[in-house]
């Protein structure tokens, strides 16, 4: 199609340029740690200031939303404040109102969840690098990521630091509140003859969210050009030419068949907790698991105590428990890479016509081993999920999961969804809520369809 087209053009541009090997590179990558599960590890040298990692996607949720106070996402969020602009009526204009700071939670596909906290020494820190649109700057985008604090080598471990609101206390106030002990991790750091070896593992073959032409055309104009930035990024070198937005991930480099595409790992969560929330479309529930050895899977790990569905509340003082209680309420959060941005097929289409990757629960993964040899304190709140080739797969194809959408999600979950990925202005592929609202539409039809064959 033409988005295609434009991508082919900007691939063979690049290549023009013999740049294109650096935005392919491999920066970062998630992979398992001795103490602390899952970790965000540099894959090269950054200077202080220089851009980590740029989210491939932002959802903001309501500061007091049950879907992030309520559940796992509670100890991996980070804040999203929202300016509110008051309606430009003529009462409102003579009472000069000021717009108003919504505060918010933001959920972040990508590693950026999944820094670990340090309380001396944290090397990255959280950042909102644009603004939302508004009326007079309609194209604005408003991208989330971390930033180096100092100097950073290559195989060094990647923390942030843990807040507790707006306090700044080094993280104290975050594990009293869920009863972990704080403790300053051990060795952090990849030994060098270790280093290509996880790359080779652990970095992901897709590229995700804003692309060289949103941060060009649409967030460069928002940067003030008279003070010095707390952030910068050398973007003609390390944005991909194109945008890849959710739904629209794309090959960062040759796949072939067969091949794993990325390695990460998906928060357990209830489906009762997800419904009737923009989290609902990003999350792989029970019932959508295909083939059926993804359930059989997923039942063995349960069955083993591998994993727990967090939920703190009232009724338990705000403690975490275990809140399994079967397995048709159970429901994958892809959050910790980039496999939550790879558009799932409708069920109206064929495998052979779209798709080209298909997704795979891990049963004895390496933080599984990880856990058995070292008994984490914190049970275990995810699974390893990879993404697999069924095709070859050149770079800067889009990728199709062989995971068929499913028709429970309903129009008011993608609508929010929707909504919020108008609000923050982030690039997104229209076309899963084109053919959404079209494949409703039929079902509608169908079930209205009269005994003469007429609606």
């Amino acid at each position: 199609d033409g988005n295609d087209a434009v991508v082919a053009a900007s691939l063979s541009t690049t290549s023009n340029n013999n740049t294109s090997s650096s935005w392919q590179e491999c920066s970062i990558f998630v992979a398992p740690t001795a103490s602390m599960n899952w970790g965000v590890y540099a894959n090269r040298e950054f200077s202080t200031g220089e851009i980590v990692n740029l989210a491939g996607l932002t959802v903001p949720i309501a500061a007091d939303h049950t879907v992030v106070e309520r559940t796992v996402l509670n100890d991996y969020v980070y804040g999203y404040w929202r300016i509110v602009f008051p309606d430009t009526t003529y009462q409102q204009q003579q009472r000069q109102q000021q717009p108003s700071i919504l505060p918010m939670y933001s959920v972040l596909l990508g590693p950026d969840m999944f820094y670990n906290h340090h309380p001396t020494s944290p090397n990255v820190e959280f950042q909102t690098f644009g603004r939302e649109p508004t009326g007079d700057l309609p194209t604005a985008v408003n991208p989330q990521g971390f930033v180096a604090r100092r100097s950073i080598r290559r195989g060094e471990e990647l923390f942030s630091t843990y807040k507790s609101g707006n306090t700044d206390d080094g993280g104290v106030g975050w594990f009293a509140a869920r009863d972990i002990p704080l403790e300053s991790p051990d060795q952090t750091a990849i030994p060098d003859s270790k280093l290509e070896e996880y790359a080779n593992k652990y970095c992901s073959k897709l590229v995700t969210g804003v692309g060289l032409p949103s941060w060009r055309d649409r967030l460069l104009p928002l940067l003030p050009r008279d003070r010095q930035l707390p952030f910068w990024m050398n973007e003609t070198l390390r944005l991909a030419p194109f945008d890849a937005g959710w739904g629209d991930a794309k090959a960062r480099l040759p796949i072939q068949r067969g091949e794993r595409i990325e390695q990460s790992t998906a928060l357990v969560m209830s489906l009762k907790q997800v419904q009737g929330t923009a989290i609902r479309p990003l999350v792989y529930a029970w019932q959508e698991l295909y083939p059926a050895q993804q359930q059989d899977v997923l039942r063995t790990l349960r069955n083993s105590r591998e994993f727990v569905v967090q939920y703190q509340g009232p009724d338990t003082s705000w403690k975490s428990v275990d809140a399994f209680t079967d397995f048709d309420d159970l429901a994958l959060f892809p959050a910790a890479g980039n496999i939550g941005m790879v558009r799932r097929r409708l069920p109206s289409e064929t495998v052979d016509e779209v798709c080209n990757c298909r997704l795979e629960i891990v049963q004895n993964g390496e933080v599984q081993k990880l856990q058995q040899q070292h008994q984490y304190q914190h049970p275990m709140v995810g699974v390893t999920i990879e993404l697999i080739a069924t095709t070859n797969i050149s770079v800067g194809q889009q990728l199709v999961l062989d995971l068929p959408l499913s028709t429970t999600i309903t129009r008011k979950e993608y609508g929010l969804l929707y909504k919020e990925l108008k609000l923050t202005g982030q690039p997104y592929n229209p076309d899963i809520f084109r053919k959404q609202k079209q494949q409703q539409r039929n079902e509608h039809a169908n079930n209205h369809v009269g005994t003469n064959g007429e609606l």
